[in-house]
């Protein structure tokens, strides 16, 4: 054990940060101990996030709906509803895979958390 330089204080060792949080709604969970769900009910998978990686496929898109236009006129141009989902393939080290649609709705919200879980688990695991 290495002792730190004089005038310095000995800090004891920090745990590692938590993992970011998936948006709400999106039926992806981190429980207390680390355990990264996915689906809801008697579908749900579950594996540590030591284990796991997220990948997406953005598959949205936007259009006017007929509803839209006659509601707000010209101004449904900037409305437009957002259509489609995005893909989440969360994959372990061991070859598992677990394929889950995310609504359109969360999709930018869910593409973010995506990101910053993989930056995270390469931060604290080194994979």
């Amino acid at each position: 054990m290495t002792m730190p330089p004089p005038g310095l204080p000995h800090l004891p060792p920090q745990p590692p940060p938590k993992a970011p949080r998936p948006p709400f709604g999106s039926q992806i969970s981190i429980d207390a101990k680390g355990n990264l769900s996915v689906g809801a009910l008697w579908q749900k998978w579950t594996r540590h996030v030591s284990q796991c990686t997220v990948q997406t496929l953005d598959q949205t898109g936007r259009r006017v709906t007929v509803t839209r236009a006659l509601t707000i006129g010209l101004f449904a141009l900037g409305a437009k509803k957002k259509t489609g989902h995005v893909t989440v393939i969360v994959a372990t080290q061991a070859g598992e895979t677990k394929v889950h649609k995310v609504p359109a709705n969360f999709a930018e919200q869910t593409l973010t958390w995506a990101v910053a879980f993989n930056l995270w688990h390469q931060a604290v695991y080194g994979f």
